[in-house]
């Protein structure tokens, strides 16, 4: 393709089989008089966030999706010049037909896209081995505005010269390290809360367990008792009577707002039979499922018990058992007592790190320093110096980089490196403040990046994927590639 003018062009194909797209400059016989391949202007790995182009409604119901069987490209390419354009299909045994659209976008464009595409990585040491780990992607700073921007250029000494756009937060989308939870559900999961411990989100799923087990016994019941005609009809009383927030709020027996006789008594009755569901659950898996059965135990917690007065006694047997397994695992493994009312379990500031530094210390002044080396030896044996480090004792440089790494010298000062914080009220404030997309539809439930929201996202990233990790918060983001004569 030649362009007769210079400026931005889009090409999106039309395909019904999955393709895969590129723009390249020169062909391969050109390059490989150089000594090298194509150069690629760009391709559909670009990961754009808003591409209309690519908005299909397939079944016709005025719901659009996303078509990911085709690409769309965007380049500045310069009158005269020959691009290649290759679109090939995603399987390559595949054949048929397509075709391809060459549209005029301007002569310049803010494309939106991904400012840290791909995983974390890391700056090599000056021997070669692992640095600083980073989250890649374009250079950015903070103004004086306190929001975040692109970095052009900079001059001696790291000053900015030359400053892009700002960068946006994706709160509404999954984004590369969370690819199945955007930062609200995040938030909904209670993920910014650090006052809540792993074990502590396994108990609030386990309450949500028995809300969702209650809710279908519940309905079940109103259709057998006539009280609603099918499943739709039951969800739409459960929603009418807003069962979710009364058996939300009761269970911790409180009932502190202000609902009807009639909701607290359906609240008590799903609560009461999700906890019976529990009680089958972990008592099949706890007492084996082979004695669960044989016994009727689903019966028998229901004060349901065989008339033989010997099975009967049997029965109460495995019951005084599977009682003391079930509140030993609810009241001291999860402490779901403590859960239901809010209470969590995080009161310290140790990180996992600063955990497992202890576990070492621990180890060490039991075994001794020449034990440690000699763990760390064989459990980080992947773990090399660089070429250029000219080690001679590999055993010691590798306790001196893990003794470095695990911050051994401030654990034994109790001097740990995480933080005890609720940020979940600061990431309400920033979702209240979501892109509509009115005016710029590529940014809908996006928000700008200030200090403390890329702070409060590099906590997150410390605590669910790698610590330390510099400017891991633009994994959340996207910024706009200025395509054109474009002189901001």
């Amino acid at each position: 393709f030649i362009p007769e003018k210079s400026g931005v062009y889009r090409i999106t194909s039309k395909s019904e089989k999955e393709v895969n797209g590129w723009i390249f400059i020169g062909t391969n016989e050109e390059w490989a008089e150089k000594g090298g391949d194509r150069t690629i202007l760009t391709s559909d790995e670009v990961a754009e966030r808003y591409t209309p182009e690519l908005l299909i409604d397939p079944d016709g119901d005025g719901i659009y999706e996303h078509d990911y069987s085709n690409v769309s490209m965007v380049a500045y390419m310069e009158a005269g010049k020959a691009y290649y354009i290759d679109i090939a299909y995603y399987d390559v045994y595949e054949t048929g037909t397509f075709t391809f659209d060459i549209n005029w976008v301007g002569e310049s464009f803010g494309y939106f896209i991904q400012a840290s595409p791909g995983p974390i990585t890391y700056i090599e040491s000056a021997g070669g081995g692992i640095g600083q780990l980073v989250a890649g992607g374009i250079d950015v700073d903070f103004k004086n505005d306190g929001y975040a921007y692109q970095v052009i250029e900079r001059g001696a000494g790291g000053n900015v010269t030359k400053w892009g756009k700002k960068i946006y937060a994706d709160f509404y989308y999954p984004t590369t390290l969370f690819p199945t939870q955007s930062i609200v559900t995040l938030l909904k999961a209670n993920a910014f809360n650090y006052t809540i411990t792993e074990r502590d989100r396994e108990a609030l799923i386990i309450l949500d367990g028995i809300r969702l087990d209650g809710k279908a016994a519940l309905i079940e019941k109103w259709i057998a008792d006539g009280r609603v005609a099918d499943k739709e009809a039951a969800e739409a009383e459960w929603s009418e009577l807003d069962l979710d927030n009364v058996v939300k709020d009761g269970y911790d027996d409180s009932f502190d707002g202000e609902f009807t006789s009639e909701q607290i008594e359906l609240a008590k009755y799903v609560i009461s039979e999700g906890i019976y569901a529990l009680k089958a659950e972990w008592g099949a898996e706890l007492l084996t499922s082979y004695i669960w059965n044989k016994y009727e135990m689903d019966k028998v917690i229901r004060g349901e018990f065989n008339e033989d007065a010997t099975k009967a006694a049997e029965q109460n047997a495995y019951l005084e058992q599977s009682d003391a397994n079930f509140n030993e695992v609810w009241n001291n493994y999860y402490q779901l007592e403590d859960v239901k009312c809010g209470v969590f379990h995080n009161h310290d500031n140790r990180t996992d790190k600063d955990i497992k530094a202890q576990e070492y210390l621990k180890y060490l002044e039991e075994n001794g320093r020449d034990a440690l080396k000699e763990y760390w030896d064989a459990e980080f044996s992947s773990i090399i110096p660089g070429e250029d480090e000219n080690v001679t004792d590999i055993s010691e440089w590798r306790f001196n980089y893990f003794w470095n790494y695990y911050q051994m010298d401030d654990v034994k000062n109790e001097i740990f490196h995480g933080k005890v914080t609720d940020y979940s009220d600061e990431i309400l404030s920033y979702i209240e403040k979501m892109d509509n997309g009115e005016t710029n539809p590529e940014r809908q439930g996006c928000v700008a990046v200030t200090r403390e929201l890329a702070d409060i996202l590099d906590t997150l990233i410390a605590r669910e994927v790698f610590e330390d990790v510099q400017n891991g918060w633009l994994k959340f983001c996207f910024y706009y590639d200025l395509l054109g004569e474009i002189t901001e």
